[in-house]
């Protein structure tokens, strides 16, 4: 579990870098692009040792920065995925994708609160995001290239 999210927490940060930079080619960067690299950040940091919850140990410095990521990650990834809908709905290249990103924050919020089979629905439905949005930076990429 320690490689997965540092593993994820690196390849958002650098998701988040790749569409900064494709937006700052267009315009000015959008401040979505920060926050999902703070985002990235914070899922890297949930590689820290968890705290036994309903236990009565004390807690460590793992735990307690295992529990700082997760409310980095609450507080900066679904409101910049909601910035970067923002964005995506003033640029023409990326219209199509503003509403689908939308819907997968509406749907994705209320399982960010939930443990179990909720959680897992969460991150199905933010990973589906990435990968659709990461095909199109590469789709986007390519052309500008060509």
């Amino acid at each position: 579990m320690l490689a997965a999210f540092l593993g994820s927490g690196m390849l958002l940060s650098l998701f988040a870098a790749g569409l900064h930079h494709h937006f700052a080619d267009h315009g000015p960067p959008p401040l979505g692009t920060r926050l999902l690299g703070v985002a990235g950040l914070g899922l890297a940091l949930l590689a820290c040792k968890t705290d036994p919850t309903y236990l009565p140990t004390p807690r460590t410095l793992a735990g307690a920065l295992h529990d700082a990521a997760y409310v980095l990650l609450g507080l900066t990834l679904l409101p910049g995925m909601l910035l970067l809908a923002s964005t995506m709905r003033r640029r023409s290249a990326w219209r199509a994708l503003a509403a689908p990103t939308v819907v997968t924050v509406l749907l994705a919020a209320p399982a960010f609160v939930f443990k179990g089979v909720a959680f897992y629905g969460f991150l199905i439905l933010i990973l589906a995001w990435f990968i659709v949005c990461a095909g199109w930076l590469w789709h986007h990429a390519q052309r500008a290239r060509a």
